[in-house]
């Protein structure tokens, strides 16, 4: 976790003439985040995409799978804020801590919100056609899972395909 962003920038260094895409989640993203100064210095153009399901989604999903749904400081929203079971918030709904885009914003790359999968296109042609870095935050269900995945003590023949 935290590793991919900077890899990006050692992929961009290492391959200048070619577009570079991290595909990061939100607490990964925040682990590395101050590396925008990176970028913003030597002019590094790295497109930023930041999965975010308004929690630390992996912890959520062991606590969701593994611990009865007793959800503990794996919100990432503001005290209070509905993070309904049944789908996500609807845009502008809850605040996000982090709010991305405004972070990014104080270090001169722009970003941009998505909501729905039709935003992805759009969202993901602006970043190209952008002579400097972008950050794309895409909004997903706090329900959406990640797997593969194996259980704490486990080995790998016991791995985690999907919930069925």
């Amino acid at each position: 976790m935290g590793f991919g962003f900077p890899a990006a920038i050692g992929a961009k260094f290492a391959n200048p003439n070619r577009v570079v895409i991290c595909i990061d989640g939100d607490g990964s993203f925040q682990m590395t985040m101050s590396e925008l100064a990176t970028i913003v210095h030597e002019n590094v153009k790295v497109i930023i995409i930041v999965i975010n399901n308004y929690f630390l989604g992996m912890v959520r999903q062991w606590q969701e799978l593994f611990y009865k749904e007793r959800f503990s400081a794996s919100n990432l929203t503001t005290k209070g804020a509905d993070t309904k079971k049944d789908g996500f918030p609807a845009a502008g709904s809850i605040d996000y801590i982090p709010d991305f885009v405004k972070f990014v914003s104080a270090y001169g790359v722009k970003g941009v919100r998505i909501f729905k999968n039709e935003d992805v296109e759009a969202a993901v042609k602006e970043a190209l056609a952008s002579d400097k870095s972008f950050l794309i935050e895409a909004m997903i269900s706090p329900e959406e899972k990640v797997f593969p995945m194996v259980p704490a003590g486990a080995g790998l023949d016991d791995i985690i395909v999907d919930m069925a």
